[in-house]
């Protein structure tokens, strides 16, 4: 009788993989819808941890007295914003379509002297400028169906790029249960990477740590620097409540939204005024506003950045344009690991 090795132990086995890897997908197809709050709760939660214990120790250390207060004040910070988008952005974008079908009410002013002396584009400009003022509807009319179609789609793609409603708020909710777990957490994590088989798993935490501390602070200290610059060219300009707009412009930089929700609004308000001249103006320095963004914050980021400056810029750039809002975080933390994994490794 042939004695054939019975197979019960291998097939046990694979059932049991199959079993675990069953339940992993099951979990993983369960918890996805909750994957971006919870990831921005965590970053919201690291970002103000700080705050946290200092609040904390001021009220006799209750921590979910001081999660709580904390998750209110990022609500309010969050929310009103959001609030003042979904009530605006659509009425905004329309007013500003409606007023390309009536061009013809909308007067230019003369053209100024110094535009034709500007180097390269003065004559070109000084042109374009008669051209309209003589008949502003003709010059309009070929790229009239482009200019309303680009500011819809800026207006939708506005709205699709915030973060929506319910997502805010269960990251504020994720956000809040990580401040009152914070050290049960962060040391969840060590010993999971110390199981995952990390040589230095505290390092690597502490490592994300910094990273988004880093990356938050430059944001922050971007959108300080954009309201600064925006609401002293409202000023300028004669805006109305520029201190206002520049506490608005603040909120809006910070939760990356951007200024330009201020400044297209202010500057059709200027131009269905009459004050061609001026609208000109804050279109234009919103627009440098907006685009300081892009220079400004990777090196504000890259100052207290714990790996070199180079590492975060091209985080952050690169997190940015492959995954948008959440990259500036995602990217510049997965580089600076692979970085110190790199020179771990190669120190070795």
């Amino acid at each position: 009788m042939i004695d054939v090795a019975s197979p019960g132990p291998a097939i046990r086995t694979s059932l049991a993989i199959l079993v675990v890897l069953t339940l992993i997908g099951v979990s993983a197809w369960i918890v996805l819808p909750f994957i971006g709050p919870i990831v921005w709760g965590g970053i919201i939660a690291i970002s103000v941890y700080p705050a946290h214990l200092r609040l904390s120790a001021s009220v006799g250390g209750r921590r979910k007295l001081s999660a709580v207060i904390i998750g209110l004040i990022v609500t309010v910070l969050l929310f009103g914003p959001l609030v003042l988008l979904f009530l605006t952005l659509g009425e905004n974008a329309q007013h500003l379509a409606d007023a390309l079908a009536n061009l013809k009410d909308v007067t230019i002013p003369p053209r100024p002297e110094w535009l034709g002396g500007i180097p390269l584009m003065g004559a070109r400009l000084s042109k374009l400028w008669d051209q309209a003022q003589a008949d502003l509807a003709g010059s309009i009319e070929p790229i009239r169906p482009q200019l309303r179609a680009a500011i819809l789609w800026l207006a939708s793609r506005i709205a699709a790029s915030s973060i929506t409603v319910l997502e805010a708020a269960l990251a504020i909710v994720t956000a809040s249960v990580f401040l009152i777990t914070g050290p049960n957490l962060k040391l969840f994590f060590v010993r999971l990477l110390t199981k995952l088989g990390a040589a230095d798993s505290a390092s690597h935490v502490g490592l994300i740590e910094r990273t988004v501390h880093a990356v938050s602070q430059g944001i922050l200290g971007t959108a300080f620097i954009q309201a600064v610059v925006l609401g002293l060219g409202f000023a300028l300009a004669g805006a109305p409540f520029p201190l206002l707009l520049a506490f608005l412009a603040l909120i809006l930089c910070s939760i990356q939204i951007g200024a330009l929700l201020i400044g297209l609004p202010l500057a059709a308000w200027m131009w269905s005024q009459g004050d061609t001249g001026t609208a000109i103006f804050v279109l234009a320095w919103t627009t440098f506003v907006n685009v300081m963004d892009n220079f400004i914050k990777p090196i504000l980021i890259g100052r207290d950045f714990p790996v070199p400056i180079w590492v975060g810029f091209i985080g952050v750039i690169g997190g940015l344009l492959a995954m948008g809002l959440i990259g500036l975080f995602i990217g510049p933390i997965a580089l600076a690991v692979s970085y110190r994994l790199l020179i771990n490794w190669i120190r070795e």
